[in-house]
């Protein structure tokens, strides 16, 4: 069972942290740092969609020869999941990916203005070091993108993943992110994967809306979509027992229905 996180200043194998270990009695659990965050190497300039895929499933077939894995994936990290899936489906059994991103090109959840400062030479490395790796900053981006309410942000949160965005080196792959290198074509993989695939969606929040997931839902051959109003872009971190139940729903006997799982 993997898990594999999303993409944001700080991101690191760290945001399942709370939910993982709950898994470790029934399975060989394996929480991954992508390239280019957490305790991972840091390349410059970071991957694009193929190498972080390629990197993946060299790390899969080095760490769990010949065995297809459960693959829980959160943010881009569930676009990335769903590339691996289509391009390998050999070493994926099935998907759970928590309030995916990326999977709209045309949808941009971070600002206009930090992706403009993010092209550009010398101002970018700047910017994010004296910016984005701050607490406060973390902080604010947590609680804009990543949680639902600010009750749930935990200081020791805000300072292990500030530590992790201010290592040498973690600008990298996050202004490489955010000026759209590792961003690919999602809908062109959709229909080509065939593992079961369960997606824990936000409900009634405006950047994840569900026609959004109707369409995954509609082209991915073996897909359903939980709407749950707990989930949230970084759910393991802020509800992380609630988290857990629904990975069970998912990889259990389904109720397609929210109200038959709480029964």
């Amino acid at each position: 069972m993997v898990f594999l996180h999303g993409v944001y200043p700080g991101a690191s194998s760290f945001e399942w942290s709370k939910v993982y270990p709950l898994f470790t009695s029934e399975y060989l659990v394996i929480a991954a740092d992508l390239l280019g965050f957490g305790e991972s190497e840091r390349p410059s300039p970071g991957l694009d969609a193929d190498q972080h895929v390629q990197a993946l499933a060299d790390a899969f077939r080095e760490m769990l020869p010949g065995e297809a894995a459960i693959v829980v994936a959160s943010g881009f990290g569930a676009a990335l999941a769903a590339k691996l899936a289509a391009q390998h489906p050999e070493l994926v059994k099935c998907l759970v990916l928590l309030a995916p991103e990326g999977f709209d090109p045309k949808r941009q959840r971070v600002p206009r203005g930090i992706r403009f400062l993010a092209g550009i030479p010398r101002l970018n490395s700047f910017f994010y070091r004296h910016a984005m790796s701050r607490q406060p900053f973390v902080h604010d981006w947590l609680l804009q993108f990543g949680f639902r309410n600010a009750t749930g942000i935990d200081p020791e949160i805000v300072d292990v993943i500030s530590t992790c965005a201010s290592q040498y080196g973690a600008e990298h792959a996050m202004i490489s992110f955010l000026r759209g290198r590792a961003r690919y074509d999602v809908t062109r993989q959709l229909s080509r994967i065939n593992q079961p695939t369960t997606l824990l969606w936000p409900e009634s929040d405006k950047d994840f809306p569900a026609s959004d997931a109707n369409l995954i839902v509609s082209s991915v051959p073996y897909c359903r979509a939980i709407m749950n109003s707990e989930i949230s872009p970084l759910g393991a971190l802020e509800c992380p027992e609630n988290t857990e139940r629904l990975i069970r729903a998912a990889l259990g006997p389904i109720p397609l229905d929210i109200d038959e799982i709480a029964a």
